[in-house]
This record gives structure tokens, C-alpha cells and sequence, in this order.
């Protein structure tokens, strides 16, 4: 896949069947539902209190863990694999946009 602008690493759909949401008026609302395979490309991450979400823009949103108020205990989605580019791979995407 490659890089664009802004673009922290990617996220790849290991199950079918779960949604990906759109966040609107400070909510997280079900947009539609993944196929297993599916990639799509990570531009940040939404930390809550007791949630962590993958931005996959658009305005969409797919979860990636919950997590204790105190950090601990953290439960890892086991239906999205995040990857994230290496070092020198985003050092040359950097010097492609100056």
C-alpha cells in the first residue's frame, strides 16, 4: 500500500461482520459493516477514557481497545491488525512533501 500525507500506518480487517463507525455531534455511530481482508490507512488515534479508536478518515472510526480508567487491563481488538510504517519509510514520505 502506499503512503500518503498524514498517514501513520494501517489498519487490516481480520473478521467479517463488525462495524466501523463515523463520529458525529461527540458520538460514535455505526457507518457499515467490514468484509475480512479489507485495509484502510490510519491518519491518527482517538484515546477515551475507557477506549481507544484508529482514524481511517473520512470520518471514520474503527475501535482498537478498551482500557481501565487507570490505564490498566488493557483489552486489545482482536479483529483489526494495526501496523505501522518503518522509520525510514516515513523519513522519505516526509521528504517527498517538502
Amino acid at each position: 500500500m502506499e503512503l500518503k500525507t498524514g498517514q501513520i500506518g494501517r489498519v487490516t480487517m481480520l473478521k467479517s461482520g463488525f462495524t466501523i463507525s463515523k463520529y458525529e455531534n461527540g458520538e460514535f455511530r455505526p457507518a457499515r459493516v467490514v468484509k475480512k481482508g479489507e485495509v484502510f490507512r490510519v491518519y491518527g488515534i482517538k484515546v477515551e477514557t475507557y477506549a481507544t479508536h484508529l482514524d481511517l478518515g473520512n470520518n471514520l472510526w474503527a475501535y482498537l481497545s478498551s482500557h481501565r480508567s487507570d490505564g490498566s487491563n488493557v483489552y486489545f481488538q482482536k479483529t483489526v491488525n494495526y501496523e505501522t510504517p518503518s522509520k525510514s519509510k516515513l523519513a522519505l514520505l516526509k521528504e517527498a512533501n517538502k
